[in-house]
């Protein structure tokens, strides 16, 4: 039941467990194992996991590939594939060989600009053994919606005929939150967040890995004479880590009135040149 082998000769086996039960019948297993062969080592250094982009974007990448077998890695045999994620899931788009380049993201997201759509980078090598290994990267786009959280404490998601796609994020109390996972704001410079208010208001406050973690914008909300009556907010964003963190937006206002105010949507204004709108 517990067997063990040692291939003496690099190659690719097919090692197969057959089990027989007390009837004389038999079932079967088997795996691909390949021998003498170290998977390569595959690292999208760009763009990083959480980055800021807008569908339309030429995103460029750069892609760090080493496999002790294979010595020199060629780059024209990495592969870089831009994906559409939508929910839990990704359709393939369009790719790229090389070690470095640039993607033009299509400027449609093939869905409602108020679906949970996102892009993903790829990038994959194959050695001469066979062996691949993928590395890839979230792109966040810079407009997101509310109510397309990652994780939440206290709220409840609000229909609204104003609200973009229906819905936004509501019944908010003091110290409420949705979080977003992963987002990259070295690049963002201010915030807007889509917002309404029929009840008593107070500050959206954006925070970086918890709900009391660095305070990288805060967003004051007046009521807006109605819960379909949506205004924009803006601040200024300071503090963003260097790296992936998680974002947080934690709703303050008077202790014990609920539904302070709701999150339709936000957008992140960014600067520099590691995304280039076209």
């Amino acid at each position: 039941p517990n067997p063990s082998h040692t291939y003496t000769t690099a190659g690719t086996y097919n090692p197969t467990l057959t089990v027989t039960d007390p009837e004389g019948l038999t079932g079967t297993a088997s795996l691909v194992v390949t021998a003498g062969n170290t998977a390569p080592t595959v690292t999208l250094t760009t763009p990083a996991d959480g980055s800021l982009f807008s569908f339309g974007d030429s995103v460029p990448f750069t892609v760090s590939v080493s496999d002790p077998e294979d010595g020199t890695v060629d780059c024209s045999k990495v592969k870089v594939t831009y994906l559409l994620g939508h929910d839990s899931h990704r359709h393939q788009i369009t790719s790229k060989n090389g070690c470095s380049g640039t993607i033009d993201v299509p400027v449609d997201g093939e869905h409602d600009s108020a679906a949970n759509i996102y892009g993903v980078f790829d990038a994959e090598y194959t050695d001469a053994g066979g062996l691949t290994t993928h590395s890839d990267s979230i792109l966040q786009p810079r407009h997101r919606q509310g109510e397309h959280f990652a994780a939440q404490n206290g709220i409840e998601i609000a229909p609204h005929g104003s609200a973009e796609g229906g819905a936004a994020v509501g019944y908010t109390d003091n110290g409420d939150w949705v979080s977003f996972t992963p987002y990259v704001l070295s690049d963002a410079t201010s915030i807007t967040a889509r917002v309404a208010s029929g009840g008593a208001g107070g500050t959206l406050e954006v925070r970086a890995g918890s709900p009391t973690g660095t305070l990288l914008s805060s967003l004051p909300v007046t009521p807006t004479g109605g819960w379909e009556n949506y205004v924009d907010v803006t601040a200024d964003v300071n503090n963003a880590p260097a790296g992936s963190t998680e974002l947080f937006f934690v709703f303050t206002g008077p202790t014990g009135q609920g539904s302070l105010f709701d999150l339709d949507a936000f957008t992140f204004t960014t600067q520099g040149a590691q995304v280039n709108d076209r």
